[in-house]
């Protein structure tokens, strides 16, 4: 396992193909982790975010499309990441207040987060759409 050097205080998500998917942070910075069946790394993609941690809890889809919220902002993955060894961001979408939730998945595959009093869902995981 890569000495991850920062908090990890979520649990991670496991895709179809045996991937470890999930978050860490320390001070302003998150990275989220991608690791092979054999603990390597596959990919890893690194944010900056206001606050001190960042709950990091990853999500992933029956397409292997990972889900992650570091500080006020919601980001998509492509989990197969690509010949660089890093992921392609699909998308990220800013919310007003901290998201201080990972982002879930319902029955239907609607995105979920908690921010301050709030369930926010997003009915696709198209942002344009919603």
């Amino acid at each position: 396992m890569p000495p991850v050097r920062q908090m990890i205080q979520s649990p991670a998500a496991l895709g179809s193909d045996g991937t470890l998917y999930f978050g860490a942070s320390k001070k302003k910075s998150v990275t989220f982790w991608a690791l092979n069946p054999d603990e390597t790394v596959k990919w890893q993609y690194d944010h900056i975010v206001r606050g001190k941690y960042s709950n990091n809890q990853a999500a992933v889809d029956s397409g292997d499309f990972v889900y992650g919220a570091f500080g006020k902002y919601v980001f998509a993955f492509d989990g197969a990441g690509h010949s660089a060894g890093g992921s392609q961001v699909l998308w990220q979408i800013r919310n007003r207040g901290s998201i201080q939730s990972g982002v879930m998945l319902g029955g239907d595959e609607s995105l979920y987060f908690g921010s301050g009093k709030y369930l926010i869902k997003l009915v696709s995981r198209d942002p344009a759409s919603n």
